[in-house]
């Protein structure tokens, strides 16, 4: 028998927007909790990488230290070498040569070899020759920019994390929207909240896709 009353249609559409309501609820609220798991592990990653510029940054120092200590007894050789040098003391000259650090000698013959060709020319000490090369230096300076890099990271995932609280936020305004579909009885507002619900569900869901994730 045909249903004149529209009351068949009425319960149609109503079902429509419950099933609707209830899958959209389903899905954000698996979205939303999977957000906030990536948000928390975006933070645990930022906070490694904090630490790890930290600790970098700490063994930088103590190279950099490392290399000025050895600078200074260089240094301390090389004014020797010269005061033996001046006073024309062949054997104290040859004395401290034969204890040069092995990273000097080189920038010290150099600077030797180059200061006999022509004095004028000469730097003032070996010390500003190419050929004076720390390798404590050159750790510190490897380190300093690995700290760069690693806090450089920590920034990049606290932005990562809080890309995804902002995509939690959305998804729970979807639940929000799905949740109060079915309590109107306008079935227009029913079906306008639905759709809004769904378009916020899809935009969402395209940032998720386009994230980076981590486990």
């Amino acid at each position: 028998m045909e249903d004149r009353t529209g009351i068949g249609a009425v319960d149609h559409r109503e079902r429509r927007i419950d099933v609707a309501s209830a899958a959209l609820l389903a899905v954000a609220t698996v979205l939303a909790a999977w957000s906030a798991f990536q948000s928390a592990k975006w933070s645990g990653e930022q906070a490694t990488a904090y630490a790890q510029a930290s600790s970098l940054r700490q063994e930088s120092v103590r190279a950099s230290t490392l290399a000025g200590q050895q600078t200074i007894v260089d240094v301390s050789v090389f004014e020797q070498i010269v005061d033996a040098f001046a006073a024309g003391d062949r054997r104290l000259e040859d004395f401290y040569r034969e204890r040069v650090r092995a990273e000097f000698q080189p920038a010290l013959e150099a600077w030797i070899a180059q200061a006999r060709d022509d004095i004028e020319r000469a730097p003032s000490t070996p010390f500003a020759m190419p050929e004076y090369e720390l390798a404590a230096t050159l750790d510190s300076e490897e380190l300093q920019r690995e700290a760069e890099a690693r806090f450089q990271d920590a920034l990049d995932n606290n932005q990562r994390s809080d890309n995804y609280v902002l995509l939690a936020v959305l998804f729970a305004s979807v639940l929000l929207f799905a949740g109060l579909a079915p309590k109107s009885r306008s079935y227009s507002i029913q079906a306008a909240m639905i759709v809004l619900a769904m378009v916020v569900l899809v935009i969402g869901l395209g940032f998720l896709i386009a994230f980076p994730k981590t486990f």
